[in-house]
Formats: C-alpha cells, structure tokens, sequence
C-alpha cells in the first residue's frame, strides 16, 4: 500500500501544482513533493518540476521531501538524471518516502547509482523529515 498524504498548509507557505504532482515549499527550507498515483515520469516531467522549483523558490536553495503514490513511476533516463550533477540546481539532499514495493525497488536503484546529493528512502515522513533537518543543521 502507497502513502497517502494531505497538504495541511498554513497560509505562509508557497503551493504549486503540476500535472504529475502537489508541491509546497515551506518555511523550514524543505519541498514538499506529493508525486500523484498512477503517473509515469519522462525526463520532460522532470526537468518541468525542477525549473517550476526554480521559479517559485526564486533560486534558493532547499530539500526535498518526495512522497509518493502508489503507482507512480518513471523511466531510466530520469534516474541517470537524478543521479547526475545537472539535477542537483536548487537542492541540498533527498528524502523519498514510499512503502509500495515496487517504488522501493527503484530508489533502491537510484541510491546504489551513488546520486551527487545525500538521498534516503523512508517508510514514514516524519523519520525523513528527522533526517532533512539533520542536513540543515550540518550545511
């Protein structure tokens, strides 16, 4: 079974949404990315949340906190991507959150890729939350 998530947002945080996906960049440095179910991610999609990240953050930078819905996927060109320097622009580190098995897997991949940035999987948002705060407080 997926995460399932809710965007409790208080008023100061910036939201933006894309087709494939809800973000929500809040006041303690960190993106929140609720990656929508059943979506399969090209490069294009990629590179599309990566430049709204941009815009909308004014250029600052920050960490993200992906979580995911069941079923959502994406191709090997977005995880050579992920894992090279050119993804990297706006963020600090990675904390992907997903207990769907299949999109463990994948991470799994993306992880063994050695990513430029610090990526962890997590079941649960508050242990990565936890660990995103313990970046901040290292940079």
């Amino acid at each position: 079974m997926g995460i399932k998530s809710k965007m409790n947002m208080p008023p100061n945080h910036k939201k933006f949404d894309c087709i494939h996906s809800k973000c929500l960049i809040r006041n303690d440095s960190i993106l929140e990315i609720h990656i929508k179910s059943n979506f399969y991610f090209t490069l294009a999609e990629v590179k599309e949340i990566t430049k709204n990240i941009l815009e909308k953050s004014n250029g600052s930078n920050c960490m993200a906190l992906i979580i995911l819905e069941e079923y959502a996927t994406c191709d090997l060109e977005v995880i050579k991507y992920i894992a090279s320097t050119k993804s990297f622009s706006p963020f600090i580190a990675f904390a992907i959150v997903t207990n769907f098995l299949p999109q463990v897997i994948l991470v799994t991949h993306i992880i063994n890729r050695k990513p430029i940035l610090s990526t962890r999987l997590y079941e649960e948002k508050k242990d990565a939350e936890t660990w995103l705060h313990s970046i901040e407080k290292t940079n």
